[in-house]
């Protein structure tokens, strides 16, 4: 099965590689407030876990058309054309 890649930078959000880490771990930044439904603030920083699996209700980063995008699975599975970059561990908000 081949993958497809997120090489387009998505305006929302400005990521760094999330290269082949033992950990596999990386961290994004939100720019804009198209997130706040989900809690995400403009300018929060997320740490995306690429090892981690899908759970209900979680908060999970896809590729999309070649653009990264944020969406909570209510079931746990993935709904519609989304390829699964990794699941949201944390948000860290400046005060």
């Amino acid at each position: 099965a081949s993958r497809t890649r997120c090489r387009r930078r998505s305006h929302q959000l400005r990521h760094r590689p999330l290269r082949r880490l033992r950990h596999r771990k990386g961290n994004v930044r939100v720019m804009g407030g198209q997130y706040q439904p989900l809690g995400i603030e403009d300018k929060d920083v997320l740490i995306v876990d690429r090892s981690l699996k899908l759970k209900k209700n979680g908060l999970i980063m896809v590729c999309h058309e070649g653009e990264f995008k944020l969406i909570r699975t209510a079931t746990g599975k993935i709904n519609g054309p989304y390829e699964l970059w990794g699941s949201i561990t944390y948000i860290i908000r400046d005060l």
